[in-house]
C-alpha cells in the first residue's frame, strides 16, 4: 500500500485510521459510527476539491502508474 512520504501526509493519514477505527469499534452503536462514516464522506468531498483544484504536474502520469502497480501487487 502506499503511504504518504511526509510529516504531514502521515499525520492525516493516522487520522484518517482513527475515524475508520471509530466506524468499525463494537462500542460505537449505528449512530454514531453512521456520524464517523459521514465525517469521511465529507473529507473525502474535500479532499476531491482540494486536489482538481491543485496545479498539474508533468509527472502525475508516474503517480497514477505508482498507484496502478500497487494495486496489482495487493490484489
Amino acid at each position: 500500500m502506499l503511504h504518504p512520504h511526509t510529516k504531514e501526509g502521515s499525520e492525516a493519514l493516522q487520522a484518517l485510521y482513527r475515524i475508520v477505527l471509530e466506524i468499525h469499534s463494537g462500542y460505537n452503536d449505528g449512530f454514531i459510527a453512521a456520524h464517523y462514516k459521514r465525517e469521511l464522506f465529507i473529507l473525502k468531498h474535500l479532499i476531491n476539491q482540494m486536489y482538481q483544484n491543485a496545479p498539474v504536474f508533468t509527472t502525475e502520469k508516474e503517480w497514477e502508474q505508482e498507484l496502478l502497480v500497487d494495486k496489482l501487487k495487493h490484489s
